[in-house]
Order: structure tokens, then C-alpha cells, then sequence
């Protein structure tokens, strides 16, 4: 994710603070996933609704980027606005679920 360099400079970030994930992505590496207990993913829950309901003055946004989700209990989870970019989906329970504008590159 750097600029091209001219001779004799080192490249420049696009981002001046970078997530971890976007980080090993920027050095060419596959994201780690991190497993996330059901009661963890509820936490995330819970504080993303407040976020939604405060429209951000409290609350968290929830952050699942590179989450490994793989067979998660999401039905009728509001992840409206969610960062779910190389999050694992696959046998995700979403039915009734709200993705709205939600960040799902590479999920």
C-alpha cells in the first residue's frame, strides 16, 4: 500500500495508522484470523448496537476484520456499517441479518 518511490526515496504511506490486518496485508501476508468465542462476538454485538442507536457518541463500532466467523450464530445481528473486510463467513448463520453498507471485501 505504499507510493511509488522516486530514486533515492523511501516510499510514503497511504495511511498514517494502519490495523493490523491492513498492515499484513500491505506486506503481502494473509491476514490471521482469530476465533472468536460466541460470547465475544455478543460483546461486539451489543457494543455496535449502542453505536448504531448513539450514532457513534458511545459505544463501539464493530471491528471483525479478518474475524474467523466460520459457523457463527448471526441471525438478525445488526452488523449495519460493520467492518467485516477478510472476515471467514463460510456456514455463517446471517439469515435476517442487517449488512447494510457493511465493509465485506473479501469476506
Amino acid at each position: 500500500m505504499a507510493r511509488t518511490a522516486k530514486k533515492g526515496k523511501k516510499p510514503t504511506a497511504r495511511l498514517q495508522t494502519r490495523t493490523p490486518i491492513r498492515a499484513q496485508l500491505a506486506k503481502g501476508k494473509r491476514p490471521q484470523r482469530s476465533k472468536l468465542s460466541q460470547g465475544e462476538l455478543d460483546q461486539i454485538l451489543a457494543a455496535h448496537k449502542k453505536w448504531l442507536e448513539n450514532k457513534g457518541k458511545q459505544g463501539e463500532r464493530a471491528d471483525l476484520r479478518g474475524a474467523n466467523l466460520q459457523e457463527a450464530y448471526l441471525v438478525e445481528a445488526n452488523l449495519e456499517e460493520a467492518y467485516l473486510s477478510n472476515a471467514n463467513l463460510q456456514k455463517a448463520d446471517v439469515r435476517v441479518s442487517n449488512l447494510e453498507n457493511a465493509d465485506l471485501w473479501k469476506a
